[in-house]
This record gives C-alpha cells, sequence and structure tokens, in this order.
C-alpha cells in the first residue's frame, strides 16, 4: 500500500508530529511504502537531524509560492512542483493532519481520486472552533469535509465531536502511540513511599498552558493535599511555557505558599520527559479538555498510577478507565486533591495495579498495532 502523510507543520515537531512520525514508521515497518510531506522549516535543525537519521518513511518538503492571511490564518499555495510530486507518487491513500489549512485543502484536490483519511487531533473541539474557525469549517464542508472518505478520531471522545459536526464520510477511532523517542519499559521503583516520612513524586507533563492543561486545578489541588498528606509531597511540572502562563502559574505557586515543593523543568526533549517519568510515583493530568494526550500515554505506558480528567481523550477508552490505578476524576479542585490523596496512601498496591496492567497498556498503545488497526480500515475505504 502507498501511503501519503500530508502535515504542513510536521518539521516543526511537537505532539503531532510525533505521532505522524511514530505512525509512519510503524506503516513501513508493515511493509508499505509511505510518504510524509512537510512545509519547509528552518528554525528546528535539532528536529530536522533527527528526522533524516530515524524516520525510516521517506520525506518531501515544499515552500510555498505565495503566502497570503485569511483574517489569522495564513493560505499557503502549493507550488506547482510539488503538486506533481504528489500527483506521481500515486498513493492508495492520502492521510491528512489537522485539517484547517487551506493547503489541506490543496492537498485533497490535487488527490481527489484517492481515498482521504482526516486526523483532527482535536481540532475540531469547541474550545478550538471559535466563532471564525467555526465559520471556515462550515464553509469548507461542500468541498473539502463532505469529500473525506474517513475521519480518524484518536478517541472516543473525539469520535463524539466529529460525529455531531459531519454525518457523511466513514469515522474510525485507534489511539495515538508513544513518542518514537521513548525506550518504554518497566519503571524501578520510586524509594520515596518505602520509607517513612518519604518524598511521593507528582508528575504533570505538558505545555505550561492554564486554561487547557488546567494547571490552576492541579496546583491548588496540590497545595491542598500536601498539607493533608502525611508523607511528603512534590509537584513537578514537566514542559515548556505557554504565552504568560508562565508568570501566572509562578504567582500561584508562590501565593499558596508552595514553592520548595513545586518544580518547573521547562522545555525537554521525549527522552527527558521519560527521565521525570521513570523517578515519579504518579501522574496527573487536569485537562479542561485533551484529544489524546500524549503524555498520558506514556504515563500509562510506563507503569505510573495515573489520575486523569474525564475530559482526556484516552480516559474515554474503556479499556483504559477500566484499570485498577487509572484514576478518572472531573477536572475541579477538590476531586483532584482527594484522587491524589488517595493515591498516595495506597502507592504500593497502586504501583503494582499498574506494573500488573503494563504490557497490556504497552500493546494497547504499541505503534504496531496501531499502524495494524490503520491498515485494516485502510483497506475497507479502498474496497468501497
Amino acid at each position: 500500500m502507498r501511503i501519503i502523510h500530508w502535515y504542513s507543520n510536521f518539521l516543526a515537531g511537537g505532539a503531532v508530529a510525533e505521532t505522524v512520525f511514530g505512525l509512519a514508521n510503524a506503516q513501513v515497518a508493515l511493509g508499505h511504502d509511505v510518504l510524509v510531506v512537510s512545509r519547509d522549516f528552518e528554525k528546528n535543525p535539532d528536529y530536522n537531524s533527527r528526522l533524516r537519521s530515524d524516520l525510516k518513511a521517506q520525506l518531501y518538503t515544499w515552500v510555498p509560492s505565495m503566502t497570503v492571511r485569511l483574517g489569522k490564518l495564513p493560505a499557503r499555495v502549493v507550488p506547482q512542483r510539488a503538486r506533481a510530486v504528489l500527483r506521481e507518487y500515486k498513493p492508495d491513500i492520502l492521510h491528512i493532519h489537522i485539517g484547517l489549512l487551506v493547503e489541506d485543502v490543496i492537498a485533497q484536490h490535487i488527490l481527489a481520486s484517492s481515498p482521504t483519511v482526516l486526523t483532527a487531533h482535536g481540532a475540531f473541539y469547541p474550545q478550538v472552533l471559535k466563532r471564525k474557525l467555526r465559520m471556515l469549517v462550515e464553509v469548507l464542508k461542500p468541498f473539502f469535509y463532505n469529500r473525506l472518505a474517513a475521519f480518524h478520531a484518536v478517541s472516543p471522545a473525539e469520535a463524539g465531536i466529529i460525529g455531531q459536526l459531519f454525518c457523511g464520510p466513514q469515522l474510525y477511532v485507534v489511539p495515538n502511540g508513544l513518542s518514537a523517542e521513548l525506550d518504554v519499559g518497566p519503571s524501578p521503583l520510586s524509594n520515596g513511599h518505602d520509607l517513612p516520612g518519604g518524598t511521593i513524586k507528582v508528575v504533570c507533563v505538558g505545555r505550561l498552558d492554564v486554561q487547557t492543561k488546567g494547571l490552576d486545578i492541579l496546583v491548588r489541588a496540590f497545595a491542598c493535599a500536601a498539607v493533608k498528606s502525611p508523607q511528603r509531597l512534590e509537584l513537578i511540572l514537566v514542559g515548556p511555557r505557554s504565552g504568560g502562563d508562565y508568570a501566572y502559574i509562578v504567582s500561584l505557586i508562590e501565593q499558596l505558599g508552595i514553592e520548595e515543593r513545586v518544580l518547573i523543568t521547562g522545555m525537554t526533549d521525549r527522552q527527558g520527559v521519560g527521565r521525570y517519568l521513570r523517578t515519579a510515583d504518579m501522574f496527573v493530568q487536569t485537562s479542561r479538555w485533551d484529544a489524546c494526550s500524549l503524555a498520558s500515554v506514556e504515563a500509562i505506558t510506563y507503569e505510573l498510577p495515573c489520575i486523569l480528567s474525564s475530559q482526556s481523550g484516552v480516559s474515554t477508552y474503556p479499556d483504559i478507565a477500566s484499570l485498577p490505578h487509572i484514576h478518572v476524576i472531573e477536572p475541579h479542585v477538590e476531586e483532584v486533591t482527594a484522587a491524589i490523596l488517595d493515591v498516595a496512601s495506597s502507592l504500593k498496591q497502586q504501583r503494582a495495579f499498574a506494573i500488573q496492567h503494563g504490557p497490556a497498556s504497552r500493546e494497547f498503545f504499541s505503534w504496531e498495532r496501531i499502524a495494524d488497526s490503520h491498515q485494516r480500515a485502510y483497506a475497507r475505504l479502498i474496497a468501497s
């Protein structure tokens, strides 16, 4: 099977790029011919270097022949040479990622004879589709979205949202997998909870986005739990700054008097994320919305007890939510506080559950299984 993955911002890196990277490599391993197409970027040399050495799929980059702005959205014109490359490849499947940009529409029209799958990666959530973007989606429906062969949802929650917006194309659900950079395996138990008065490390991974990631909820809940817990709790926030939210988080931490209990790591690579997960005792994610949190997937496969927001797509998979060490909560301070204290008080048992279910969780989120699920979906679309 010949597959094109079209993601304009692939070379910029980030969570969506990691999922495209992982899926493309897994599909190559299954014997498919895969081409990843991205706009050219010059500002991320480290990521570009890694792609050249680790990406198993072919990579084609293009430079817009023209760029104009439609409101706040850039409209980039795909050059004729790039269009010719796409046609010459003759893909059996065109797999577009995000699907809110003019170049995404152009790609679908260039390869109109190939079944097109769209993975929105949360782009259709109401929190993303503000008034102007919602209007854009409505405008694009007749000559883009309604011409798709299928939508791929990364969680049951996202499938529900897509199903409310679109009724024509098929819809299938497959999770995202792990970052290709992570060396995931059974993680050693921290010594903190084995000692009287030992420290329990609570970790949260993601950009410091207060509104989306619910970090105000997490910090307040942690402050309450830290006062009530008989053992010392420490919070580690792993991720890059996001606008002015860093100053707000630091101010909130100072107001609550927990400066000595909270570490903000700043930007780190995926291997750095792995190091923090390996030394943590529990993972907490309090997002107000999230299609399929890469950090949550990683924490689960690292065999950590997890407290997950009900608004996170990962927690809407029954296979995950039913596990005894996965605690699905509403993103409210009181519920998060209670969950942290509950996990901290039974940490040995929680880690035993996590270790017991670790192999099955890693299989659930393995790129091999995920790529096979996509292959079967693609085959159905081609046959129909």
